[in-house]
């Protein structure tokens, strides 16, 4: 077939824009290729952890009884996972040696979704009951270490309560030892106030800081903690978040798996963090991510000062016949320490006021002696009271106390009568005499 010359023509144009079209399409592909993501460069982009990761958040320095960060920490939540520190507390309290055995009874065992799987007949140790309840929060384990140490639920419900009243977590209500329940509850400041107890226990905190225990009654199990700073056993992220600092407590549970209590101590001082309904991703914890910053940013933030001590004059009060002293300095009979932010303006911070039980003192002033009292405010609440004492030792000057005397004598309603009779009866007496001279003398004339 034979074409004319426009129609060749357009079928030229058309095949080089063809071929044009063909030898770009590696460039385009090249351009368009997208590199595979990476575990920072997630395609759920990390929220702000501590605003937005979780919806109760908190960080308490038992030493300094201060409550560094604090969102949503008077929330109620469940006390699921609380419920297994104060059921430890009460245990360490009423056991004397964590490794002694016993046999699992019929009565002490319930039905869980999340239990181990303890049956009646097996032999157990309170210790490796504890680590179960603890590392994984168990609720058989719970359950049965609780019915072996009280008798009973109800009993051993009872202690917990009285426990954590004691502590001030006066928003607390447990039901069971499991934390399970539906009017169970707690909220992040009673939490951070249990854990603070959990954290002087010394047998307690030798099993929360471990990552695993091998449970000798358990047939040597291995039995692996959940919180992810001290084991990656449960971890499925891939990122770790091993701490040297932390020292233990309970992460997770049935019902809110992202929680997480943490203990960590830095500079000396330990810090709390709860976490709770926090939200979930793949390739990160944000648990743990909140828990870094709270400690990023406030752990170390503060220092222990005295803010008044006993040789800080407060004032002073006149002193009556001191030997070379009118007055003496009086300060409070003890020290006022507390952890302060550092850089904070102490002053601002902390006032007081003062009363006196007297306007003067008489020497001799015995040093440490008792004339008023002091009220120390912190940011206008009272957090503390002290007397007021002298801080000196003042002798009597007897001269002046010649002259004080001197002056009672003069000043002396009696004497003054005394004397102004005296002044009288002399008056009297000189006119007297004055008159019988007279009367003499006008004689001795009339003669």
């Amino acid at each position: 077939m034979c074409l004319d010359k426009p129609k060749r023509n357009c079928v030229a144009a058309s095949v080089c824009v063809l071929l044009t079209v063909c030898a770009l399409l590696p460039l385009l592909a090249l351009f368009s290729y997208a590199a595979p993501s990476t575990g920072s460069e997630e395609t759920e982009q990390m929220l702000d952890p501590v605003t937005d990761g979780a919806d109760v958040v908190l960080l308490y320095c038992p030493e300094s009884e201060m409550f560094l960060f604090d969102k949503n920490g008077d929330k109620s939540v469940h006390p699921y996972a609380v419920a297994k520190l104060v059921t430890l507390l009460v245990a360490d309290s009423l056991v004397s040696d964590w490794n002694d055995t016993f046999t699992v009874e019929k009565s002490m065992l319930s039905q869980f979704s999340n239990s181990y799987g303890l049956k009646e007949g097996d032999v157990v140790s309170c210790f490796d009951l504890a680590v179960l309840t603890l590392f994984r929060g168990l609720d058989d384990a719970a359950t049965v270490l609780a019915r072996k140490l009280a008798g009973s639920d109800s009993l051993f419900v009872e202690k917990m309560n009285e426990t954590a009243e004691k502590l001030g977590a006066q928003s607390t209500k447990f039901l069971n030892p499991t934390g399970r329940g539906d009017k169970g509850t707690t909220n992040a400041h009673d939490c951070a106030l249990i854990a603070a107890e959990f954290c002087r226990r010394e047998r307690l905190t030798a099993i929360s800081g471990e990552g695993m225990i091998s449970c000798a009654s358990l047939g040597n199990k291995k039995i692996y903690n959940r919180n992810f700073y001290l084991s990656s056993y449960y971890n499925a992220t891939g990122k770790s978040y091993i701490r040297s600092n932390v020292t233990g407590l309970v992460a997770g549970s049935v019902l809110d798996p992202e929680m997480l209590i943490a203990s960590a101590e830095t500079g000396g001082y330990t810090y709390i963090s709860v976490v709770m309904n926090a939200k979930k991703a793949e390739a990160f914890s944000y648990t743990y991510e909140i828990t870094n910053k709270l400690l990023k940013d406030h752990a170390g933030t503060f220092s222990y000062v005295n803010v008044l001590t006993e040789n800080d004059p407060v004032c002073e009060i006149p002193v009556r016949m001191g030997d070379g002293h009118d007055s003496v300095i009086l300060s409070p009979d003890r020290n006022f320490g507390f952890y302060v932010m550092k850089n904070s303006d102490v002053k601002s911070e902390f006032s007081y006021e003062y009363t006196l039980s007297s306007d003067y003192l008489e020497a001799p002033v015995n040093m440490g002696t008792a004339v008023g009292q002091l009220v120390l405010y912190r940011n206008g609440e009272e957090v503390g009271r002290a007397d007021l004492v002298t801080r000196a030792n003042i002798a009597k000057s007897m001269s002046d106390y010649y002259v004080e005397e001197a002056k009672k004598v003069l000043t002396d309603r009696f004497v003054l009568r005394v004397m102004v009779a005296v002044a009288v009866v002399a008056v009297a007496y000189v006119l007297i005499v004055a008159i019988i001279k007279g009367q003499k003398k006008k004689k001795r004339r009339e003669e």
